[in-house]
């Protein structure tokens, strides 16, 4: 009799484990969501191109270039689904910087002496869907995407003090390619390759006095573009969050699907213009869209008060998104906003998207990307969040 019902124990689980499906290749490593840090190197070319004779070259048409060069430094957010065949598809939002910038200084021209140009890439931001393949702990991938950078570009005409500054966001793209190497079930190392392409950036009109930044007359202008490319080698150290099912080291899934987007959400985030602030907002969502709304308030140029003060900004905004999968959503923005901030402040309007990626069945963390319009000197230099969401439930 013993004999016989362990015999039907064996067969029994034997059954069970017959069809129970196998993980994906590489699902325990990197399925799920997760946020990352990443540094590199990077150089390229500022393509100058001069579209009429101005006061910083001597005929149309003249162009030159000059070489740049910085260490990106910076974040990613973004969510992979490895297939049974062990296939990786994957959405990804990078925001990084450099304290000098990928950039240029102090170049003298090439065709005007005692004049030289400064071209900062300042930040840069990217949305690059992804593809790839898993073999256990080992991933590799390729990824391209829209991107947007924020350039400033200064001609200086040293003999006569004057200067010519243009800052802008420009629209691009990013192409990259790269590996993973899991350490752990959560976390990973990784490198890879990243090309940055941006449409050019067009540095139109008078200079400034240097001394009193009064505008300098009609025979002090420029009309030209700069082509901005770099290549970056990066590293990348990446955390991942427990997927569907996973134990989070909590004693419970960490990320069930699927996530409810709905309803009231409180929020802190930190944005590109040294910016600390916290949000209140409201979803509703419809199948698989998601329309809201939303207020801010934070506190501006919380490191850089020296130069212009401490300011305060308040934000309402409204959204609309797609939840690509159960724990990812997919969003765009847009509101208006009044800042007391010294330079360019009052009314703004602002319009962009981003990523948000839910980590438990509360909280999520977003990333998002806004170019910004100022009534009194049309689009300006734009803004990056990143941040918390908390959804408490009743």
């Amino acid at each position: 009799m013993r004999f016989g019902l362990g015999l039907l124990a064996g067969m029994c689980m034997a059954a069970a484990v017959a069809v129970t499906p196998a993980k994906a290749d590489g699902e325990d490593y990197f399925s799920g969501g997760y946020l990352g840090i990443i540094g590199g190197w990077a150089v390229g070319n500022a393509a100058y191109q001069f579209n009429t004779d101005g006061w910083y070259n001597t005929a149309a048409g003249q162009s030159f270039s000059i070489p740049i060069a910085g260490p990106p430094t910076g974040g990613v957010i973004g969510y992979n689904w490895v297939q049974p065949d062990g296939v990786v598809y994957g959405f990804e939002y990078s925001l990084y910087t450099a304290l000098g910038g990928v950039s240029h200084w102090n170049t003298p021209s090439p065709l005007i002496g005692g004049q030289t140009f400064d071209l900062k890439g300042h930040w840069f931001s990217a949305f690059t869907p992804r593809v790839g393949m898993a073999w256990g702990r080992f991933m590799a991938y390729a990824q391209a995407g829209p991107a947007v950078a924020h350039l400033i570009a200064i001609a200086h005409d040293n003999p006569n003090d004057l200067y010519n500054a243009r800052r802008s966001m420009v629209p691009g793209v990013a192409l990259g390619t790269g590996f993973q190497v899991a350490v752990t079930q959560r976390i990973s190392i990784g490198a890879g390759y990243q090309l940055l392409s941006f449409a050019p950036l067009n540095q139109v009109g008078e200079s400034q006095d240097s001394n009193t930044d009064a505008y300098a007359g009609p025979a002090t202008a420029t009309d030209h573009s700069i082509r901005y490319t770099s290549h970056s080698a990066m590293v990348r150290l990446i955390y991942r969050f427990a997927g569907h099912g996973e134990d989070g080291g909590m004693g419970y899934p960490m990320a069930r699907a699927p996530f409810d987007w709905s309803g009231l959400y409180l929020g802190g985030f930190g944005g590109s213009i040294w910016q600390l602030g916290t949000t209140v907002g409201y979803n509703h969502v419809f199948d698989r869209f998601v329309v809201g709304v939303s207020g801010q308030l934070s506190a501006v140029n919380l490191i850089q008060n020296r130069n212009y003060g401490l300011s305060f900004r308040v934000d309402a905004n409204a959204r609309a998104g797609l939840i690509v999968k159960d724990n990812v959503l997919l969003y765009a923005e847009t509101g208006v906003g009044y800042t007391t901030f010294p330079v360019n402040g009052g009314v703004l309007v602002h319009i962009g998207g981003g990523m948000e990626v839910a980590v438990s069945d509360r909280t999520t963390l977003f990333a998002e990307t806004r170019a910004v319009f100022n009534f009194d000197t049309g689009w300006q230099e734009g803004n990056v969040l990143a941040g918390v969401n908390f959804y408490p439930r009743r």
